[in-house]
């Protein structure tokens, strides 16, 4: 308050006294008549046809301010749920990246250093380990399968007879 009293008003005044009188009234004709009209423009489309609507629509139940709210809290959950799946799908996606690269170089160092014998005996092996290792599951599927878990599946649905 003190800046307005102590800066504000005396700098118009000044601007005021340096204002020659028939364009000072000219001026605070065009403001009077401008003021007028814009008076005019919100008593007559303003209030009735934006303002008033609003208002009632506002403050109607349900009331709106609560579903605006409701809207904006789901609206910022949406982002920071979305914000949250893109940091977590990075550092999966990171932690793959990081694992393969890692594998290529091992592997090549792995290469390097035993030689291309060694290490395609060595993948043999692994290979074969895998095979059987495949082999083993399947058959203890086809076992499994035999000793009865068909004939559970084929009475299902039949109830008691």
């Amino acid at each position: 308050m003190e800046l307005i009293e102590e800066y504000l008003i005396p700098v118009l005044n000044t601007i005021l006294q340096g204002i020659p009188p028939s364009l000072y009234l000219q001026l605070a004709s065009y403001v009077t008549a401008a003021n007028d009209y814009f008076n005019t423009l919100r008593f007559a489309y303003a209030e009735p046809y934006i303002i008033t609507p609003i208002n009632t629509l506002l403050n109607s139940p349900p009331d709106l301010y609560s579903i605006l709210i409701l809207f904006i809290i789901l609206v910022i959950s949406l982002k920071v749920l979305d914000y949250a799946r893109r940091v977590i799908t990075f550092w999966i996606i990171l932690f793959f990246r990081l694992v393969f690269w890692g594998s290529i170089l091992g592997g090549g160092y792995y290469v390097y250093t035993v030689g291309w014998g060694k290490a395609s005996q060595d993948a043999a092996w692994i290979l074969g380990l895998l095979e059987g290792f495949i082999q083993r599951v399947l058959a203890e599927n086809d076992a499994s399968g035999k000793s009865g878990s068909r004939s559970r599946y084929n009475s299902a649905g039949r109830g008691r007879r």
